[in-house]
């Protein structure tokens, strides 16, 4: 022990030789847990950075549209037509009716094309080479206009093409009647009273 003389008082401090530089290292356990902590650092010493962190979640892809049973086979259902119809607007023949398939050759505003068919967006058509084609609606003439009222004879659907596979707007009742504005092939274009325009069949009219 070594006592040192301070401002006239007496202090006393332990040598150096009984004190250690630095403190062992210490780990601490709960009671019978049997288990070792991770030992306490040194004083002075940086702790390792923490490894234990969770890991973030991964996030889950965003959910991609799937198509419900039958629409793709719905829109390439072919329902027999016939009809020499003018074009209205320069397009293309396609191998299929799908933009996305070969296009077969180009057709242009003015002629004509013999219809052989119609599917849910486009029409079938049979090209002056003997090909049969896709030709969207809108590149034709299809409606004939006309003026009449005519007296339903069965419930039918109002369609947004004249194809039984095009999307349904509304439902007509037997026994009512109808506006009918247009012609379309096989299919009356009706206006109803409320000023939704649609197809039906002609066999639901009278």
């Amino acid at each position: 022990m070594l006592f040192v003389v301070v401002g006239g008082g007496i202090a006393w401090a332990q040598g150096e030789s009984n004190v250690p530089d630095t403190l062992p290292t210490t780990t601490i356990s709960p009671a019978g847990s049997g288990v070792s902590a991770a030992p306490i650092p040194p004083s002075g010493s940086v702790a390792p950075e923490m490894s234990s962190r969770p890991p973030r979640p991964r996030r889950k892809p965003s959910p991609t549209h799937v198509a419900a049973p039958g629409e793709a086979a719905s829109s390439t259902v072919i329902e027999p037509a016939s009809g020499h119809l003018r074009l209205i607007g320069d397009s293309w023949a396609y191998s299929r009716p799908d933009r996305g398939s070969a296009r077969l050759e180009p057709v242009q505003s003015g002629k004509y094309v013999n219809v052989t068919g119609t599917t849910r967006y486009y029409l079938q058509v049979r090209l002056k080479s003997g090909k049969t084609a896709y030709v969207p609606y809108e590149a034709v003439d299809l409606v004939t206009p006309t003026d009449k009222i005519f007296h339903l004879t069965t419930n039918s659907p109002v369609l947004a093409a004249p194809n039984h596979a095009a999307k349904r707007l509304a439902e007509v009742h037997q026994g009512h009647d109808v506006h009918v504005v247009g012609v379309a092939l096989t299919y009356m274009k009706i206006r109803m009273r409320d000023g939704l325009e649609g197809f039906i069949p002609d066999t639901a009219l009278e």
